[in-house]
Order: structure tokens, then C-alpha cells, then sequence
């Protein structure tokens, strides 16, 4: 027996399309007076990779959360209350950060369920030092569908740290 979903209320589809407009709005608003504050002309194509980049970073964190310093002290079972801890590792090169408006963000499917740093993203980190791959990269590569993973992402195989690393030695190791 299937269940038929009700048509959503009229009044709930003019309040979600007075939401969609006046977001429309803002963001043409800002991206006008960002593009406007720039001495120079912006491509289109420029432009819209902006958005995109901008548009993926928020995917993740509605997918996975981009946490700050104090959530990853938390998680991770550190007796420190600041951001110090996640700083630390990040600079240690044992945890993924990524620069987000003025502070780092951790994104959250590095973790395991016991706040543990998977291995595979530590190994990562390590090559990307290697073949100077920023952690802005690394970080979206996760999420990048890869034809030779059969359009899985490396994120869905994070607990195989032989693939990953195999995967991202397979992106950005080759020598030309």
C-alpha cells in the first residue's frame, strides 16, 4: 500500500518562496559589493568557480560539520577547553584544518566514532606536505567523486587507509 504525501499548504509554499527570495537577494547583494570592492573585473567563469568553491564548503559542512577548536577538544577527549589542543595536532600535521573565515575549522569526517583522527587522513596529510597540496585541497578532495573509486569519494572509504592513499598518490603524485 503506498501513501500518498499531501500537497504542502499554500501558505507554507509562500513563506519557503519569500525565504528563497530574499536569500537570492542577500547573496546578490554581497557578491555585488565584494565584486564592486575589487579594483579589477572579474570573468564570469571566475566568478561562478567562487561560488562553487564557496557552495562545497558549505555541502560539508551540512554533510560532515566543520568544527572549531573547542568541539574538537571535546570530541577528542582533550582535558583543554580552548583551541589550543586542535591547533596543535594541526600544526603537527596529525589533524585537518582548514582556514575558514578568520579561524581554522576542522572538518568532522575526519573523526571516528571514538574522536580518533582516521589514519588515512593522517597519511594524507603527510603526502600532501610532500607534493605541496594545501589543506583546503585536501579537504575537498575527500568529498570529489573519483571515476577509478567507481564515483565513490574518498571520504566513503576513509577507513581503508591503504586505498585512500593510494587514491591521493593517484591524484596529485604524478610526475610529469
Amino acid at each position: 500500500m503506498s501513501t500518498v504525501t499531501p500537497d504542502p499548504k499554500p501558505e507554507q509554499v509562500a513563506l519557503e518562496e519569500t525565504r528563497d527570495y530574499r536569500q537570492m537577494l542577500d547573496a546578490v547583494r554581497l557578491l555585488g559589493d565584494a565584486m564592486g570592492a575589487l579594483r579589477h573585473r572579474v570573468s564570469p567563469q571566475m566568478a561562478a568557480g567562487v561560488a562553487e568553491t564557496e557552495n562545497a564548503w558549505q555541502r560539508m559542512d551540512d554533510e560532515f560539520g566543520l568544527l572549531d577548536g573547542r568541539e574538537v577538544a571535546r570530541i577528542s577527549g582533550s582535558r583543554q577547553s580552548t583551541g589550543g589542543y586542535a591547533n596543535d595536532r594541526r600544526k603537527a600535521r596529525s589533524l585537518l584544518g582548514v582556514h575558514r573565515g578568520n579561524a581554522y575549522r576542522y572538518p568532522g569526517f575526519q573523526f571516528d566514532r571514538r574522536g580518533h583522527v582516521y589514519p588515512s587522513v593522517q597519511d594524507v596529510l603527510g603526502l600532501a606536505l610532500e607534493f605541496s597540496v594545501s589543506d583546503e585541497d585536501v579537504a575537498q578532495w575527500f568529498l570529489l567523486e573519483a571515476p577509478s573509486l567507481d564515483g565513490r569519494r574518498p571520504v566513503d572509504l576513509i577507513g581503508d587507509a591503504d586505498e585512500v592513499q593510494a587514491e591521493f598518490r593517484d591524484r596529485f603524485g604524478a610526475q610529469w
